[in-house]
């Protein structure tokens, strides 16, 4: 099979025409906010018709690597969803288990003590609520959020069940403030406000962390050494321990349960180094969080099709 060079061919599901071998072919490249390897990927309007609320509801649970269900009738609803929260808490990087959709074989994967994102269909959510698809059938009929769970309802735009602990008092505001901002146009213009509500959030939690990052910074000599303890981890502890004793009572249970999660202990591993050695989507997240430039996460065009 020939490989098409069409410089420009989106993946925006709209059809085109090309050239191969002499002959026009139509070439349709589907929507694809997910490509996985990407370092984030914009809120996709299927979470456009969650309020203020659900969305605070949502990033705070996918901050604190929470077991989360999305739940919809349409499997690419589905898929787009999950892709789309598993990004909101951009520059962290989610690092469990994600299932777009996840098949009715596997079930029993709900009630796993490990956190998730995970897509799921109304009629299996509601077969395994009955007890006809859990493995443990006494489960059944109980009420939403009983493995600890918050649920994403997307034809219904609700999020049901709680966050571990929500967002504090002064991100919450600053959430629906921006959120809020210019608030005009349809679900586009909604999950782009999402997207830089989110942002401004990271920002505001992970700013100060940052800049504190300085004092504990381990060096490139340090990193050669491998005695005992490894610089790298005694570097994120303390500057968690910072970052803790920094907090007010009104954020310090958040920020405890934030310092417990996978991706938080790996963005202080990264902070930790010399700056020369972070990757550039931190360095452009730090001038975003500094005030000095609109933070913009690139997407490269497909550029290639099978014939």
């Amino acid at each position: 099979s020939a490989l098409v060079k069409q410089p420009g061919l989106r993946c925006d599901g709209v059809p085109r025409r090309v050239r191969c071998a002499n002959e026009t072919v139509d070439a349709c490249v589907p929507p694809c906010w997910a490509l996985l390897n990407r370092c984030a990927e914009p809120p996709d309007r299927t979470l456009a018709l969650l309020g203020v609320d659900g969305y605070a509801s949502l990033l705070a649970a996918v901050l604190l690597e929470q077991k989360v269900l999305i739940v919809s009738d349409d499997a690419s609803r589905l898929a787009s969803a999950a892709h789309a929260a598993s990004s909101l808490c951009f520059p962290l990087r989610w690092s469990h288990v994600l299932v777009p959709v996840l098949p009715p074989s596997h079930t029993a994967v709900v009630s796993a003590p490990f956190p998730y994102l995970l897509g799921i269909s109304r009629s299996t959510l509601a077969e395994l609520d009955s007890g006809a698809l859990s493995p443990r059938p006494h489960l059944g009929m109980r009420q939403p959020g009983r493995f600890g769970e918050l649920r994403v309802m997307l034809d219904e735009g609700k999020a049901w069940g709680e966050a571990l602990e929500p967002l504090p008092p002064r991100q919450a505001a600053l959430f629906a403030r921006t959120l809020a901002a210019d608030a005009k146009g349809g679900y586009d213009a909604t999950a782009q406000r999402l997207e830089l509500s989110c942002l401004t959030v990271l920002a505001s939690i992970l700013k100060e962390c940052m800049a504190m990052a300085s004092s504990v910074v381990v060096g490139v000599d340090e990193l050669r050494r491998d005695e005992g303890r490894h610089p790298l981890d005694m570097a994120a502890a303390k500057l968690s321990q910072r970052f803790l004793e920094a907090q007010d009572d009104s954020s310090r249970k958040f920020a405890k349960l934030l310092c417990e999660t996978t991706h938080f202990q790996h963005f202080l591993g990264q902070i930790v180094q010399p700056r020369e050695l972070w990757p550039s989507f931190l360095r452009q997240f730090e001038r975003f969080a500094c005030g000095q430039k609109r933070f913009r996460k690139r997407r490269e065009p497909v550029e290639t099709i099978h014939e």
